[in-house]
């Protein structure tokens, strides 16, 4: 992981930027999924960057992708249809 100015992202393992430094925060929750905050949102991405889960959400406790996530939307817990 890399962060600098408060925005953080992730390198390969030669040194490539493989996420830009765009998140406010970066959290690994599996080998190749990540839950991200970008724009005071939190949403999920893997390890390339792509968005796995929409950042809509005020917060993300845990998501699998292609199954499961529990998030907080409007001030509730969640578990949003997942696409």
């Amino acid at each position: 992981m890399l962060g600098t100015n408060g925005r953080y992202g992730l390198v390969n393992r030669i040194g490539q930027i493989a996420v830009p430094l765009k998140y406010e925060t970066l959290r690994f929750i599996g080998k190749n999924e990540m839950i991200a905050k970008r724009e005071g949102q939190f949403g999920g991405i893997d390890t390339l960057g792509t968005e796995l889960l929409a950042f809509a959400y005020e917060g993300i406790d845990d998501f699998e992708p292609d199954s499961v996530a529990l998030v907080k939307l409007d001030g509730l817990i969640r578990v949003p249809k997942l696409e």
